[in-house]
């Protein structure tokens, strides 16, 4: 097991085992994804097949948004709506879809914050790197061969997701070791 959404699951239905009481119906573990375009994304999801095939008890349910906020907050209030045993959130962007993920999490719901962070502490558990951390050693890097004065062009990702704005904000702060715009 690569993936560690995998490792989660495997977590979960360890620590609901473990309680003594059998659930007749298998767990629902919904997945709602910004975008599934992405070969990284489409691997992610071929593994969490794989792991859940291996258990009688687990039905995945995934939804693809298409990078669309509004139909991201649709698909995750259905899955809130059908009580799915455990849900996992891939944002498109973190402010339009904070409000329905702490939804989710105060209804009791395990929530799992996959890839780009939400704008609250409300969830579960996050799964992702620390995109601020890679921004500013990709800056440090990128000062140590720049001469003083030097103009940088940044190539940003999606604007308004985490993973860009922390890799930006790294990014900067990692560059202010030298006088570089």
């Amino acid at each position: 097991m690569k993936n560690p959404v995998a490792y989660l699951l495997v977590f979960y239905l360890f620590l609901s085992s473990c309680s003594g009481v059998e659930k007749e119906e298998p767990y629902v573990i919904a997945f709602s994804q910004c975008m599934m375009d992405d070969v990284w994304r489409q691997a992610m999801m071929l593994e969490m097949n794989i792991e859940a095939s291996n258990y009688d008890n687990i039905r995945i349910v995934i939804a693809d948004a298409k990078e669309s906020n509004e139909t991201q907050i649709k698909q995750i209030q259905q899955f809130i709506d059908q009580k799915v045993d455990v849900l996992i959130i891939s944002p498109n962007q973190s402010d339009s879809i904070t409000p329905i993920a702490v939804e989710a999490y105060r209804k009791g719901i395990p929530t799992i914050i996959v890839d780009r962070k939400i704008g609250s502490e409300e969830y579960t558990t996050y799964v992702g790197g620390d995109s601020y951390e890679i921004g500013r050693i990709a800056g440090e890097y990128a000062s140590a061969f720049l001469p003083e004065n030097a103009t940088i062009a940044e190539v940003w990702g999606t604007k308004l997701s985490s993973p860009a704005q922390e890799r930006h904000l790294g990014f900067i702060n990692g560059l202010k070791k030298k006088n570089v715009n």
